[in-house]
C-alpha cells in the first residue's frame, strides 16, 4: 500500500497513547528525531502523520528512513516534525533517488527578488547541477474521491503547473539566469503522465478529414489542440523550462535504498526561449532517471 494512502486513512481513527511509540524502539535514528515531538502530540491530543506510521507498523517505510537517515538533509528531517510532513515526504523520495544517481544537489535554496537581488521569503526544494526544482504533491481530486458515479476528470496537471510558477518563481531573479523547473510527485494523484504533456502541447483530439466533393472521410489523426495548453503566459513560456514528473514505490518486503523505485520524465517546455532547451531537458532525465 502507497504511504500517502496509509496516512490519509488517519481520519478513521486518531486515538494514540504512549503506547503507540514503543514501536519506536526498533528504530534508533527515528526515536532519536521523533520521540519527544509525538509525545507532546500525544499529551495535547494533536495528530502527526508519523502516529500513524507507527500504529500500522509499516516496517518496510520506516526501515526505509532509518537505513537511510544519513541520506536524508538535516533541513528535511527537521521538517518531518511539523505540518509540511507528506509534501517532505515527496522531497525526500526525490532526493534518495538523486542520491541514488550519485548526483551533487542542495536543497532548501534562497530565491531572491527581481531586480533587485534581494533575498525573498521563498526558497527551491531543491537545485541539482544548477537546476532548480520546486516540488508540489497533488493528492487525489476530491470529487473523484467522493463520487458515487462516473464523472469527468479534468486536467488538474495544468493549475498544479501555473499555481506552482505564480507563487514561488514568478518575481525571482532566477527565473530568468537559472534553469528552473516544476516537480510534481504524482503517486497519490489521478492525474497522468499524459496530463503532464498535454499542459504544455495541448489535450489529444481526433481529426477526421473528408472529401469535398463525395462527403466520406479520407483520413483521421490525433492532433493536439494548443488551445488546452498553458501557451499564453510569456514569463511561463520563456522562463519555465519544463516539468519533472515521478512516481515512487518499494519493492515488497524490501527496505533497502535500491528498492525504492523511483519512475519519472521531463516534460520540455516548447515555447522555451531557448531553442536547445527540448535538449537539455532530455539530458536531465537521462540524469534523473536514467530514461
Amino acid at each position: 500500500m502507497p504511504l500517502h494512502t496509509i496516512l490519509s486513512e488517519h481520519l478513521e481513527n486518531r486515538d494514540y497513547s504512549e503506547s503507540t511509540l514503543e514501536a519506536l524502539d526498533d528504530y534508533p535514528k527515528l526515536k532519536s528525531h521523533f520521540h519527544q515531538s509525538l509525545l507532546k502530540k500525544i499529551d495535547n491530543e494533536t495528530y502527526h502523520p508519523m502516529l500513524r506510521l507507527l500504529d500500522r507498523d509499516v516496517t518496510r517505510y520506516l526501515n526505509l528512513f532509518e537505513n537511510n537517515w544519513e541520506l536524508i538533509p538535516g533541513e528535511k528531517r527537521q521538517q518531518l516534525l511539523g505540518s509540511a510532513f507528506e509534501s517532505t515526504l515527496s522531497e525526500i523520495v526525490l532526493i534518495l533517488q538523486l542520491e541514488k544517481q550519485g548526483l551533487d544537489f542542495d536543497v532548501d535554496v534562497n530565491l531572491h527578488k527581481y531586480p533587485s537581488g534581494d533575498l525573498t521569503d521563498k526558497d527551491v526544494d531543491i537545485v541539482v547541477d544548477g537546476n532548480y526544482i520546486e516540488i508540489r504533491t497533488p493528492q487525489t481530486w476530491r470529487n473523484l474521491e467522493v463520487a458515487n458515479c462516473a464523472i469527468g476528470l479534468p486536467n488538474r496537471a495544468y493549475d498544479q503547473i501555473s499555481d506552482k510558477f505564480k507563487s514561488d518563481y514568478a518575481g525571482s531573479i532566477e527565473l530568468t539566469q537559472e534553469p528552473v523547473f516544476i516537480a510534481l510527485d504524482l503517486t497519490e494523484s489521478e492525474i497522468q503522465p499524459e496530463e503532464v504533456i498535454s499542459s504544455f502541447y495541448g489535450s489529444l483530439k481526433g481529426q477526421l478529414l473528408y472529401d469535398k466533393e463525395s462527403g466520406e472521410v479520407v483520413d483521421k489523426r490525433t492532433i493536439r489542440d494548443p488551445e488546452d495548453s498553458l501557451q499564453g503566459w510569456r514569463l511561463l513560456d520563456d522562463h519555465l523550462n519544463g516539468v519533472v514528473w515521478y512516481t515512487s514505490r518499494l519493492k515488497p518486503a524490501d527496505d533497502s535504498l535500491e528498492h525504492l523505485e523511483v519512475d519519472g520524465d521531463v516534460v520540455p517546455n516548447p515555447h522555451h526561449h531557448d531553442e536547445g532547451n527540448r535538449d537539455f531537458c532530455l539530458a536531465l532525465s537521462q540524469s534523473l532517471f536514467d530514461t
